[in-house]
């Protein structure tokens, strides 16, 4: 099985991010530990949804930067979506049980991404939510954990 959470098939006409926060991300992150900090509760703001905690994101902000972050990493990220390609023609090949999850207020990774990935996967589910942006709400962790238990036990 598979399941595709906030993603996109590559094409260059679905799922494209939103330019202002291409420019948030694009921003160098901070090297003094609390400004770093602050940046990344700040990152997750400009991504998350309604269900934004500020305290979830300062204690993952704070993992982050005491593991030790790479100041090119989001950049890199981003340059790794952009070299993968398009991926539609080997979507459209697949013969599985698939869950697309997606938020329709991600302004990351459009919605459409996960439209498109949905329709060329066939038989999959879309499970999409209003209140979900490029973030994994809390709340809504029972219902997606349920789905993706479901597509896997779909699997052969």
């Amino acid at each position: 099985s598979l399941t595709s959470i906030m993603s996109t098939t590559g094409e260059g006409d679905v799922g494209t991010p939103e330019p202002e926060i291409l420019g948030a991300l694009m921003q160098p992150r901070p090297t003094e530990r609390e400004a770093s900090i602050e940046h990344g509760v700040e990152i997750q703001r400009t991504i998350g949804s309604e269900h934004f905690d500020e305290d979830r994101a300062r204690k993952r902000a704070t993992l982050e930067v005491d593991r030790g972050v790479n100041p090119i990493g989001v950049t890199r990220q981003l340059l790794a979506i952009v070299a993968s390609g398009d991926r539609a023609e080997g979507l459209a090949a697949l013969d599985l049980p698939a869950l697309v999850v997606h938020g329709r207020g991600d302004r990351l990774v459009g919605f459409s991404g996960g439209q498109r990935t949905a329709q060329l996967i066939a038989g999959a589910d879309l499970l999409a939510f209003d209140d979900m942006a490029h973030d994994l709400p809390v709340p809504l962790w029972p219902r997606i954990a349920d789905a993706i238990a479901d597509v896997a036990n779909r699997a052969d």
